[in-house]
């Protein structure tokens, strides 16, 4: 990160039941990790989990620590393609089975409602309590 550049600190929830989990966070945190802006702080560990949707297999979830000097939007779009990169294609429909999903669930505290991102995001859900409580400093 730049000189003078106060980093935020963001949680990023990870999540997958279609494809190899666990392979797919790794090479998604490799692409997070060569961004110059962004530094993993902290990671949980990867948890099973039943899914949200019906007729759905298992999901694996997981959440990690940043700093950053992005901002949430330009995070967000950043977490956006590295799910493409990693194969995940968006479709509309809520609670779908996903190869990779990756949420802001909170940055530095910020509070915020717009059509493209809301925070803090599901932070209150209960697969990703554990997670939550692995990287809570």
């Amino acid at each position: 990160m730049g000189c003078g550049e106060q980093p935020t600190t963001a949680l990023i929830g990870l999540g997958s039941n279609l494809g190899p989990g666990p392979r797919l966070f790794e090479r998604a945190l490799d692409h997070l990790s060569r961004e110059p802006r962004c530094r993993i702080v902290a990671r949980s560990r990867w948890h099973r989990t039943r899914p949200m949707g019906p007729d759905q297999p298992p999901y694996w979830n997981g959440v990690v620590r940043i700093e950053t000097v992005l901002g949430p939007e330009v995070l967000l779009a950043l977490l956006h393609a590295i799910e493409r990169d990693c194969g995940r294609v968006r479709s509309r429909r809520r609670w779908e089975a996903r190869t990779l999903d990756l949420d802001l669930l909170d940055y530095g505290g910020l509070t915020l409602w717009t059509p493209r991102l809301r925070l803090p995001h599901g932070l209150d859900r209960a697969f990703l309590r554990l997670p939550l409580a692995e990287v809570s400093w």
